[in-house]
């Protein structure tokens, strides 16, 4: 049976990770309530102009009775790109104002084109109307947009600001607001990273599975701090050179429409699920090259050689796979069409399981049973760094563990307490220093057979 104190530490896990994943996915203002008050300022400023709601504008396009109104959206050339109300146009017609032919105004949330509106009832234009809430709240209640006569997913956010009161999966990322999105989500992967090595590391201190380093907490420390170096220098190149261009990236797919994901035109729910799918089965396969290939098994060894695993292990890569890694998931991001928003969620999913796997600690069997069902536990990535090859060579998923399961990887050892990690060739103590692990990828040792 668990202990109070096991059961609530993962009541803690869990809800810290819940948390964070209901910062990723909604952010921290209430969109609701930041629409109200958008659309209460705008009528607020504009007395004289007519509104019209999304509701009777959407009766009013299905009467066939009623003369079909002029749908004239006011916004730039970039974001009427991205998306617009269908059959939308950027110019009234001089037939349509000659007519009197109604006129029904638009932008992000109703505020340029309440003044277009403005203008066009100044210059003797009186059929005209101000879209409540405009593209914004028309796209929240899932109302149909087009793009190039196409059905379309998602909406130009205007900015960073207020793109906020479109739902995360309903933004899209043209210019510069992919790259602002990235940046903004930074600090929340930066902030989730050392919460959760906090929360593990307290787990481990007092209740660890195994007694890797009792009595001799120096030791643990200095084995703590030099994984964290590793980790910090990984975290500043990946910054400093391949953030921007997987933003860069995912922009110019989603505004060109390019991409396996963006072709198939399916909505931004199943978009984003497709995108993790397929983020998390290139980790699979490229952490089995990894262990395949000799070249980049010089490089992952790093990882394996660690003699005592916890949390600290998990950030403990060679930056020469990270750049490898790195490298080859701009043309990923490229041929699949992923989104930025959908990088920055998996990324942060990716880094909470990953630190929660590797960390010093137990489940009850039941629980851990359950888990791995859908994600790599404690149990089952333990094995993963056996000493012993037929299980170093096991269990390589890293956020989904159904990809053990269907490429029939998976493995399991009835007693996790008599596994000994590390390897065999990099046991020494100048192989656990930081210098010994840099210059790994230099030093002669054995590759694990296929």
């Amino acid at each position: 049976m668990p202990t109070r104190r096991q059961i609530g530490f993962v009541i803690l896990f869990a809800g810290f990770l819940a948390l964070a994943a209901f910062a990723v996915v909604v952010g921290v203002m209430p969109r609701q309530a930041g629409l109200k008050l958008a659309q209460w300022s705008v009528r607020t400023r504009f007395p004289d102009v007519r509104f019209i709601s999304t509701a009777q504008l959407a009766d009013w396009l299905s009467d066939t009775n009623r003369a079909t109104p002029v749908l004239l959206d006011t916004r730039t050339k970039d974001e009427f790109i991205v998306s617009h109300l269908p059959n939308a146009v950027r110019q009234v017609p001089p037939e349509a104002i000659a007519s009197g032919k109604p006129i029904v105004a638009y932008c992000s949330i109703g505020w340029r084109s309440a003044e277009s509106v403005r203008r066009l009832v100044q210059d003797g234009h009186t059929n005209v109307f101000n879209l409540e809430g405009s593209i914004f709240v028309w796209a929240s209640e899932g109302r149909a947009l087009e793009r190039h006569g196409q059905p379309a997913h998602a909406v130009h956010p205007y900015d960073s600001k207020w793109g906020r009161l479109l739902p995360f999966a309903l933004r899209s990322e043209p210019g510069e607001v992919g790259s602002e999105a990235m940046a903004r989500a930074r600090p929340l992967r930066w902030a989730t990273g050392p919460i959760l090595l906090f929360l593990l590391l307290w787990w481990e201190t007092l209740t660890p599975f195994l007694p890797l380093f009792r009595n001799n907490p120096l030791q643990r420390t200095r084995h703590g701090l030099r994984n964290v170096a590793i980790a910090l220098l990984n975290s500043g190149m990946t910054a400093l050179l391949f953030v921007g261009l997987w933003a860069a990236t995912a922009n110019w797919a989603a505004h060109n429409g390019f991409g396996l994901l963006n072709w198939t035109g399916v909505p931004p729910l199943w978009h984003a699920l497709a995108a993790v799918l397929a983020l998390d089965f290139w980790t699979y396969w490229w952490h089995r090259l990894n262990h395949r290939l000799p070249f980049l098994w010089r490089f992952h060894r790093a990882h394996h050689s660690d003699t005592h695993m916890d949390v600290t292990t998990a950030s403990r890569f060679h930056i020469g796979e990270i750049l490898f890694s790195n490298v080859l998931r701009i043309p990923l991001i490229l041929l699949l069409g992923i989104h930025v928003w959908e990088i920055v969620l998996y990324e942060t999913a990716l880094l909470a399981v990953i630190q929660f796997h590797h960390a010093n600690i137990g489940l009850p069997g039941r629980l851990d049973q359950l888990l791995r069902c859908f994600i790599v536990t404690p149990a089952m990535h333990k094995v993963h760094h056996s000493r012993w090859q037929p299980e170093t060579d096991s269990n390589y998923s890293s956020l989904l563990s159904v990809w053990d399961r269907v490429f029939r990887s998976f493995r399991l050892r009835d007693d996790p307490r008599t596994i000994q990690f590390g390897l065999d060739d990099f046991a020494k103590p100048e192989d656990q220093t930081l210098p010994g692990i840099l210059k790994m990828p230099l030093k002669q040792g054995t590759h694990p057979k296929p």
